[in-house]
């Protein structure tokens, strides 16, 4: 399957108005699109994308692309041809910007058109937002792939070599198993026993989903605040070197607050263990107790007397409520006495008696004031070691207190995140967990397996359940496998590319797990390495990917020498797929001619621009000439698309 754009044009917005065609003589070539700034460039990458996935805008974005002066227009619109394999199939959407609306309309190759974004069905199935932003990539954001709190480098691999289809069976299979039970669905009282579970089955599921959103905000916060994080503790580790006294005494006091926070912590601890023997309290509380488990072995609860308590009410005429015992009534009783004379019951109470009898005895005179003395005693030397690091801070600061308390802050909530991220959905299933009461993913995974076993048990669709269960640890596995397999092989491939186009400046890839991890224990790479590796990676995947889609990509070359311009151009000619670059005038240099070179002269070199006199007399000695487009023109000539220079003012030329 191969996805192609074709042709896209704008009117009414705050881009010039543009009619832009790739397709040239039938074919869709690599293509290399010259913008100069101010001609909305950033406008027709967000447009495009939004093409491609229903998009919600909001009144902001919608007032983001409108046009400004003398040029505004009421209502504009964007509009993209698209090809998939053979079909043509056309995506608008419409601005309304009086009554700051957008809306999609849609028109396929089996005809008309429709209010509603619709896309042919093979590719409504695979594509999203997530897929989108790796097809349309600015190569200065290309951090997403490389960011350890991220997943975009996974994400690009399951959704390119077609992994995620294992997903959509095993959700399939998890289908296939409520259907069965649907089916098998007993009556009576049973019943109402499988509506409770299914109720609190889909209670564990939304809970799941909740805490899967929840991860994806923290990890999205994660990145977005990692560079002001990091610039924030340059900032005070600059400050913090410049005094060496200071420094010196910080340190000092840095060392002390560390260990009276301990000895608070385990004083704290020991205060509370104190707290949990019932002995410590002594008084009334103590006797009362000792008293109740002495009654609890007079009585011999629960099971003896409890036994002859429902056989001497059996032989009764009337309950003890008042009510007439009949046969009905006595044969409920029979059925559910049980209930309240088990052996689990017994063993209860028995732990109760010893639990008390034990703590009782263990410690009779403990004294909780001595123990609050030595704990107030730690806490007050921590405080004042807090406030003596405070005053410390404020010296070395001065003037910049703010920095310093924007840091904490927001070192506090990064640290609240990566708690969340590391500790909080990784802890282990406990018996008494519920989806109320936990955020752990793992613990709503093993309860969700719970409920589907007892739903089984409930509707006697045990087999179903255990080959279901089967089934999709059999794919899990395949999934696991696959993944690891494909990314041990690109990892190798983006290498072998790494070696060639970076030879001057080479950081070679360790492996591409949910991110792509450096060699040598390097965290990350400059702004201009993880952009031209970025693009390695995504070239890489793209070539092998089942599916053929679209790359563009703004600056394609940003930050190359020359020689890595040259590959990345052999590259791009070689791809299977569509290829489009934003280009500006710095970006052509030992690039532009080498895509021709390399595609024998089958690309396209396009240059949009705003109207000027000068820049159209200059499109005029060409011989395509200049394609009008209301306040823009569009020049397909490779000639003109390298004499352009969008640094030079138009009165030069």
């Amino acid at each position: 399957m191969r996805l192609d754009l074709v042709k896209w044009e704008s009117a009414g917005l705050r881009c010039p108005d543009f009619d832009i065609d790739i397709e040239k003589n039938g074919e869709i070539l690599p293509t290399l699109l010259q913008m100069p700034n101010g001609t909305g460039k950033t406008t027709t990458l967000d447009l495009l994308k939004c093409c491609m996935y229903n998009h919600e805008f909001t009144t902001r974005e919608i007032q983001e692309y409108k046009a400004k002066g003398n040029e505004y227009k009421e209502k504009g619109f964007f509009q993209a041809k698209l090809k998939l394999d053979s079909e043509i199939f056309y995506i608008k959407i419409s601005f309304d910007f009086k009554n700051n609306k957008a809306s999609y309309s849609s028109s396929l190759s089996s005809g008309g058109w429709k209010p509603e974004l619709i896309l042919p069905t093979p590719l409504d199935k695979i594509i999203d937002k997530g897929l989108v932003d790796l097809l349309f990539i600015d190569l200065e954001k290309c951090e997403k792939l490389f960011r350890k709190h991220l997943t975009e480098a996974q994400d690009a691999i399951r959704k390119f070599c077609k992994i995620t289809i294992l997903n959509r069976i095993i959700s399939d299979l998890d289908e296939h198993k409520k259907r069965a039970r649907n089916i098998a669905t007993p009556r009576g009282s049973v019943e109402i026993n499988i509506a409770t579970e299914e109720a609190r089955n889909k209670d564990i599921n939304l809970k799941y989903n909740e805490i899967k959103k929840q991860e994806e905000k923290c990890k999205k916060f994660l990145n977005d605040t990692e560079d002001k994080f990091t610039e924030y503790d340059l900032i005070i580790r600059e400050k913090l070197e410049k005094d060496d006294q200071l420094k010196k005494r910080r340190e000092e006091l840095e060392t002390k607050k560390n260990k009276a926070e301990a000895l608070y912590q385990n004083a704290l601890l020991n205060n509370f263990n104190k707290i949990k023997i019932i002995g410590t309290y002594g008084g009334n509380l103590e006797k009362n107790l000792t008293g109740f488990v002495e009654g609890l072995d007079k009585l011999q609860l629960p099971e003896a007397e409890a036994r002859v308590f429902f056989e001497e009410l059996l032989e009764r005429d009337h309950c003890i409520c008042g009510e007439e015992l009949n046969e009905k009534r006595r044969q409920n009783i029979l059925k559910e006495k049980e209930k309240f004379i088990s052996i689990d019951a017994a063993r209860i109470v028995a732990e109760i008696k010893n639990s008390v009898k034990i703590h009782i005895s263990e410690n009779q005179k403990t004294n909780l004031d001595e123990v609050n003395k030595v704990t107030q005693k730690f806490k007050h030397e921590y405080d004042s070691l807090i406030e003596d690091l405070k005053l410390i801070t404020t010296k070395t600061f001065k003037d910049d207190m703010k920095i310093w308390d924007d840091y904490n802050k927001l070192k506090k909530e990064r640290g609240e995140k990566e708690y969340f991220l590391s500790v909080t959905i990784k802890k282990p299933w406990k018996s008494i967990d519920n989806e109320s009461n936990t955020e752990s993913l793992i613990s709503l995974k093993t309860q969700k397996e719970l409920s589907d076993k007892r739903l089984a048990e409930l509707t006697g669709t045990q087999d179903i359940e255990k080959k279901v269960k089967f089934l999709i640890n059999i794919l899990d596995s395949s999934k696991e496998e696959a993944e690891m397999k494909i990314s041990k092989e690109l990892t190798d491939e983006c290498n072998n590319k790494i070696k060639k186009m970076l030879s001057k400046d080479p950081v070679y890839i360790e492996s591409i797990e949910k991110h792509i991890i450096f060699k040598d224990q390097q965290s990350k790479g400059s702004t201009g390495q993880e952009a031209r590796i970025g693009i390695i990676f995504l070239l890489t995947i793209l070539d092998r990917s089942l599916i053929k889609f679209p790359l563009v990509v703004d600056t394609p070359v940003k930050g190359m020498d020359f020689a890595g311009r040259r590959r990345t151009a052999k590259f791009i000619s070689d791809l299977k797929s569509q290829f489009i670059g934003f280009v500006i005038d710095s970006d052509k240099e030992d690039f532009s001619d080498k895509l021709k070179e390399f595609s024998n002269n089958k690309a396209n070199f396009i240059t949009s621009y705003r109207r000027h006199p000068e820049f159209d007399k200059l499109a005029s000695e060409f011989q395509m000439g200049p394609k009008n487009s209301g306040n823009s023109h569009v020049v397909y000539d490779y000639n003109f698309f390298n004499k352009f220079k969008e640094e030079t003012d138009p009165d030069e030329l």
